[in-house]
């Protein structure tokens, strides 16, 4: 019999990006086979979520208004009239993750719905034992004599990644502090150097202890990074659909 995970992977997902999910569960599974998914589903309505927990297999779906309070979600609707849907999806992706802290006492594996799992990430796991949150590099240069501009985008989108983050069942205080900031501004503001729930994660291994960055051999692949990886012998987790 094998044995239930001690964590459980989180995604979010608005109606058009739907199609992801199976692909994404896919990836996941293929590793840990008895992995659970949890699903944020933007602008769904309860009766839907319910619905859709009714009639699928191996992921549970949640409402935004499940797991906030009716003031916040009612100033996050007005937000989305007026911001980016990747700035709502931000924010949610901190109070999504200390709902489930909370709720499942679990560890959460925070992933975006268009990364695929390429390898076991138990080490990831195994360091969720003993940190709070892990956190994985961008994968820009860290040196302008490689590539000036990818240097700079060190500046402009952090250090570390949000596409993939490991939080542990005890992050509640580290999760709390993500969300508040979260809430307070979630966007791209070049001039202030704000890039969305993302740049929040560079003050983490600052502001508190148990946090776990993960060697630049593990790598989340994107759009923004792949030019800059040359060596084949990295671990490549994760990587997105986009390319």
């Amino acid at each position: 019999m094998e044995r239930k995970s001690e964590h459980l992977y989180a995604t979010i997902i608005n109606k058009k990006e739907a199609s992801l999910l199976d692909g994404l569960s896919s990836s996941i599974i293929s590793f840990q086979p008895s992995s659970e998914i949890h699903a944020l589903l933007l602008g769904a309505s309860s009766t839907q979520v319910k619905e859709l927990n009714n009639t699928t297999e191996g992921v549970t779906f949640y409402s935004c208004k499940a797991i906030v309070p009716v003031y916040m979600y009612l100033v996050l609707m007005i937000r989305l009239l007026l911001s980016s849907n990747r700035a709502i999806k931000g924010v949610y992706k901190a109070y999504f993750s200390l709902f489930l802290v909370r709720r499942q006492r679990k560890g959460v594996i925070l992933i975006d719905p268009d990364l695929r799992i390429k390898t076991s990430i138990g080490d990831v796991l195994d360091q969720l034992s003993t940190h709070d949150v892990v956190l994985f590099p961008n994968g820009f240069p860290l040196h302008p004599k490689e590539t000036e501009n990818g240097f700079i985008k060190n500046f402009k989108k952090g250090f570390y990644t949000s596409l993939l983050v490991g939080f542990s069942k005890d992050a509640d205080d580290l999760l709390k502090w993500w969300a508040k900031v979260c809430f307070y501004r979630c966007r791209n503001d070049k001039k202030r150097s704000f890039y969305y729930e993302q740049t929040y994660l560079n003050f983490l291994p600052v502001m508190f202890e148990n946090v776990k960055v993960m060697p630049p051999k593990y790598l989340v692949i994107t759009k923004d990074n792949l030019e800059y990886i040359k060596d084949t012998e990295k671990v490549v987790i994760a990587k997105s659909t986009s390319i």
